[in-house]
């Protein structure tokens, strides 16, 4: 249109926000694909001196009405008008569908928790020398009302237990416990149990924090009444360097496919442990996306931070890394039926987005390199990464390739 030109155009894209039909520009309808055609025959039908003057108003609507410098100046007009506004006084952080408060309300008040302080919980199994880099993150946190507490999940590897003895000594204001080994779920629950602070925090044991997150997950949790739980975005680091943005735990669409590093939040103590992570999960690798869909069935709802402030380690041999599909579909099938009642309020929603999106098993996680998902643990994604790039190229090998995926998925 900028161009002069004659554009047709779909009216189901949002096309009819620019184009007025038969003005400067012609719309035809998905839903009867006849209009397709018998506006292209319109078209090709015009004379020439018809197509010049809607080429001509089309160039002029775009040039006028949205050009950089009309549009910024609308933009501009809309923040002024909001950031004049008084603030409000509103301890209720405004979701879009919020979920009523269904928990114990007694019960998220904890007696004896000391106002104000975080516990950050570490779970730590045979991780080695990495949990140094950890420790200095959250040690260097803005936010230094901390207790920061190590759960050994019965570690058997002599460098970790060495990594411990040390941290003992290096980090005297670090409480180390340990226990047997029953996995992480178990162990951020232990956890949750230990700590003593209003609020928790939980990060593995290879991960790190920016210095300002807990500080900024905090306000947000002092803040909203209706908020018990705040993640972020976060950068990878380790074997990969992208990013993940997390979108904000809303249902419906976070019932379909989990939107944030459920592995990296600050919740409210007390809401934590009315959900907790749930031990009885077959396997590993969903107690935290379970813990924050069972938080929301209650009323227990969270938030996301818009910036990078979680650093999350992708290394070769991680837990989420050894994932099959067939494992993935079992947790997904458990925590549907585990919430079904509550995923039933959102029955037509999520219909609606499945069948927009397809299925939310297969929407991989970003730790992936370049978007593949190892289906055998065997296999190392870089192995998978470079016959693909060769498979691409060779028709035969291409056959082979996705006979081998269907085998092993």
């Amino acid at each position: 249109m900028s161009q002069g030109k004659v554009v047709l155009a779909s009216k189901q894209g949002g096309h009819t926000e620019a184009i007025e039909n038969g003005v400067d520009g012609f719309l035809f309808d998905h839903d009867q694909p006849s209009t397709f055609f018998d506006q292209l025959k319109h078209i090709m039908a015009l004379e020439d001196d018809e197509i010049f003057a809607i080429g001509e108003r089309a160039r002029k609507k775009i040039t006028d009405k949205y050009n950089y410098e009309t549009i910024y100046e609308q933009k501009m007009q809309a923040i002024q008008a909001y950031l004049d506004k008084p603030a409000e006084n509103n301890n209720f952080f405004p979701y879009i569908r919020p979920v009523p408060l269904e928990a114990d309300t007694a019960k998220l008040q904890l007696a004896g928790s000391k106002k104000g302080l975080l516990s950050v919980v570490i779970p730590y199994y045979n991780l080695g020398d990495l949990l140094f880099e950890t420790l200095d993150s959250v040690l260097a946190s803005n936010y230094k009302n901390l207790e920061v507490i190590v759960i050994d999940d019965g570690s058997t590897d002599p460098e970790s237990l060495k990594t411990l003895d040390l941290v003992k000594e290096r980090y005297p204001q670090v409480k180390v416990i340990h226990k047997p080994n029953t996995g992480l779920g178990d162990t951020r629950n232990f956890g949750a149990q230990q700590a003593t602070g209003e609020f928790m925090a939980v990060i593995d044991a290879d991960d790190k924090i920016d210095a300002t997150y807990y500080e900024k997950a905090v306000r947000v949790l002092e803040k909203y009444e209706n908020v018990h739980f705040v993640g972020c975005w976060c950068q990878y680091f380790g074997n990969w360097t992208g990013m993940w943005p997390s979108f904000m735990p809303e249902p419906p669409f976070f019932l379909v496919h989990n939107t944030m590093n459920s592995s990296a939040l600050i919740f409210k103590r007390a809401s934590f442990l009315q959900a907790g992570n749930d031990p009885n999960m077959a396997f590993h690798g969903m107690e935290d996306w379970e813990c924050i869909v069972n938080m929301t069935t209650k009323g227990l709802t969270g938030a996301s931070l818009p910036e990078p402030l979680f650093h999350y380690r992708i290394r070769e041999g991680s837990m989420f890394r050894r994932f099959t599909r067939n494992k993935i579909y079992h947790l997904h099938a458990y925590i549907t039926n585990k919430h079904s009642k509550f995923y039933q309020r959102y029955t037509a929603d999520i219909v609606n987005i499945l069948n927009t999106n397809g299925t939310g098993v297969l929407t991989d996680n970003p730790t992936m390199e370049q978007g593949y998902v190892v289906r055998n643990p065997i296999i190392s994604n870089r192995i998978i990464n470079k016959f693909a790039v060769i498979a691409r190229k060779n028709y035969y090998l291409k056959k082979i390739a996705l006979k081998v995926k269907r085998l092993i998925s």
